[in-house]
């Protein structure tokens, strides 16, 4: 029930997430990808930096948590969940972890933290003072970001940063197979090429229009369709790096829940208000904007309201 209980859901998806796996295909699945362990060591400062704000005595990186929450965030990019893609629970993979983040599409160690400490859940987990170790996971491919924080009890055994590069994991689709490393980071010299030319995408990125980033705009086309107990949210895509979503039965939102969406969202179906179902022939408010990031902050468009009563 311990670990049940810090179960807690990074929504940066478009639509209620599943596993999709075909388990009699295969027993795993090779995912080749790069390994940022600079990006996991700096999330490991902002956090330590938001628990010294709160009052709390940081946490340490643990070598084994490390290598878990790795092998999840290659596991979270076959199913985003923390259900494993072989249908465990993501604390199987390591009987240190009592708590877990995940979030997908944030950009840098900023952004996700941001997206994580504006989320009640994962906030709670981040500054929990009986956590004394963490495992943080970064892998991109394809162009995303995948992050995943595990969370532990015990004192930590230390461990110096690594070197990140392409790595290749074997993740499990089903209980008969198993997830590990298959094939470390590259050499040091292709890893240090590689990485250069990724600083340099990131800074093209970052630094359009001379390093200013315009505050995004109200979200267009945003309607809510009435469901039996759910509500669905759809609105039209824009050019921003996510969404702020937010539910409440106040028309004042006060006690809203809120969700933050990756940018690719263009949906979001919503079943629960306050970790309960949504209940029938009720009136909800809902809200969504969009924000984008900017070096050292971010940045929100207006909110563009909408309500509906569930079915």
């Amino acid at each position: 029930m311990k670990r049940m209980s810090r179960l807690i859901m990074a929504l940066a998806m478009i639509m209620v997430l599943s596993p999709v796996v075909n388990v009699k295909a295969a027993n795993n699945k090779e995912i080749t990808g790069k390994v940022r362990y600079d990006y996991a060591f700096k999330v490991l400062e902002l956090v330590n930096k938001e628990r010294a704000s709160a009052g709390v005595p940081s946490v340490e990186m643990d070598a084994s948590l490390l290598e878990t929450a790795m092998a999840r965030a290659a596991e979270t990019t076959v199913s985003f969940d923390h259900t494993r893609p072989n249908g465990e629970s993501c604390f199987s993979l390591n009987k240190k972890m009592f708590g877990e983040n995940i979030a997908w599409g944030q950009r840098n160690p900023t952004a996700v933290m941001n997206a994580w400490m504006n989320s009640q859940g994962h906030k709670e987990n981040i500054l929990d003072k009986s956590y004394n170790s963490i495992g943080i996971g970064c892998m991109e491919l394809n162009g995303s970001f995948y992050w995943v924080q595990c969370f532990g009890f015990d004192k930590a055994e230390s461990v110096k940063e690594p070197a990140s590069g392409n790595a290749t994991y074997q993740v499990a689709l089903n209980t008969s197979g198993e997830t590990k490393l298959l094939k470390g980071v590259e050499s040091k010299e292709e890893t240090t090429e590689k990485s250069t030319e990724q600083k340099k995408t990131d800074n093209t990125s970052e630094d359009t229009d001379d390093g200013a980033v315009a505050k995004p705009s109200k979200v267009a086309g945003v309607k809510v369709v009435r469901g039996k107990k759910k509500l669905t949210l759809v609105w039209k895509k824009a050019n921003v790096d996510g969404y702020q979503i937010q539910i409440s039965a106040k028309k004042n939102y006060k006690k809203a829940d809120t969700y933050n969406i990756a940018s690719t969202g263009k949906k979001m179906v919503i079943k629960k208000y306050k970790n309960k179902k949504l209940k029938s022939n009720k009136k909800y408010y809902v809200r969504i904007r969009a924000f984008s990031y900017s070096e050292n902050e971010i940045l929100y468009g207006a909110w563009k309201k909408a309500s509906a009563k569930t079915k």
